[in-house]
């Protein structure tokens, strides 16, 4: 804001001068954002230094680099999940419209896992559950009873939950009488 005084004089008119004032709003400008996707697959990549935003002076058109700022984690885009990416002015002068933009890293999938058979003497009372299996592979239904004729048992396996979808198999279970 800024105080307008006027300061005049005329022998022909009598003139009242009045203090005013003007009031200079900031101009709102759209970002132009430069390698960002709203989505991402996680693969272990930290994709924050190819994030760029800018927007153009009203003046003279030049370009002018916003500063950047990324929401959720100190660690960011380095684990699935939504952040929020905030472009501010470089000066008072702006208002960014299109400011913050959505980002999404969705989780990985495995392309393959495998576990070797599992053995065993049946028992009516005993469950998937106390067959242990390798570290990170995990029954679907530990609470079934396996038997002699099924074979096939649904397990998972995933190293990295934060960042992996489970990959689902099967895993033959093999049962003496």
């Amino acid at each position: 804001t800024y105080t307008i005084s006027i300061k005049a004089t005329s022998d022909k008119y009598e003139i009242t001068a009045l203090n005013g004032s003007l009031k200079v709003n900031k101009k709102s400008v759209a970002v132009d954002w430069v390698g960002i996707n709203t989505s991402y697959t996680y693969d272990s990549t930290d994709r924050t230094g190819a994030i760029t935003a800018s927007y153009k002076s009203v003046i003279d058109g030049s370009v002018i680099t916003a500063t950047i700022t990324f929401g959720k984690k100190s660690t960011v885009f380095l684990t699935a999940g939504e952040y929020s990416v905030t472009a501010t002015p470089a000066d008072g002068n702006y208002t960014l419209t299109n400011a913050v933009q959505t980002v999404t890293m969705k989780k990985a999938d495995y392309e393959s896992a495998s576990h070797k058979n599992v053995t065993g003497v049946y028992d009516p009372n005993t469950t998937l559950k106390s067959y242990k299996l390798n570290t990170n592979y995990f029954w679907t239904y530990e609470n079934n009873v396996p038997n002699c004729v099924d074979k096939n048992y649904s397990a998972y396996y995933n190293a990295d939950p934060e960042n992996y979808n489970n990959f689902y198999f099967d895993i033959i279970v093999e049962l003496k009488k």
